[in-house]
């Protein structure tokens, strides 16, 4: 994984957000870090590039393999992973577009109600 992983997350992240100039509904999105608003119709536009990019979500965190929690997210062997803020930027986007599950549980799996995540479809 390169860096230009994590500018691509940046940039297609950052050209989705709400802003207060805009008008219409944003979707709120929940985030481990901090919670963000996007553009419904930029989310529509960036559809494809989110997809491209959920892709690159390690393995164990598609749905078929159960989900995870976000911090095993972090630290999964690719230079990448290790930013705690582009994992949750690539989530919050998959999440915008229904592509990743949010859930939280009681389960033993869930450490003081840490969500877990799974990417659907892909």
């Amino acid at each position: 994984m390169k860096v230009s992983i994590v500018n691509k997350i940046e940039e297609v992240f950052n050209e989705c957000l709400f802003t207060k100039e805009e008008t219409g509904d944003p979707v709120d999105v929940y985030g481990y870090l901090q919670p963000v608003k996007f553009n419904s119709e930029k989310l529509k536009d960036c559809r494809d590039k989110i997809e491209e990019l959920l892709v690159f979500v390690p393995p164990r965190f598609k749905e078929s393999n159960g989900g995870g929690l976000f911090l095993y997210k972090c630290g999964s062997g690719q230079e990448w992973y290790n930013y705690h803020s582009i994992i949750e930027k690539i989530i919050q986007l998959g999440f915008g577009i229904n592509r990743v599950n949010i859930a939280f549980s009681d389960s033993d799996n869930t450490l003081n109600n840490i969500p877990e995540y799974s990417v659907v479809g892909l």
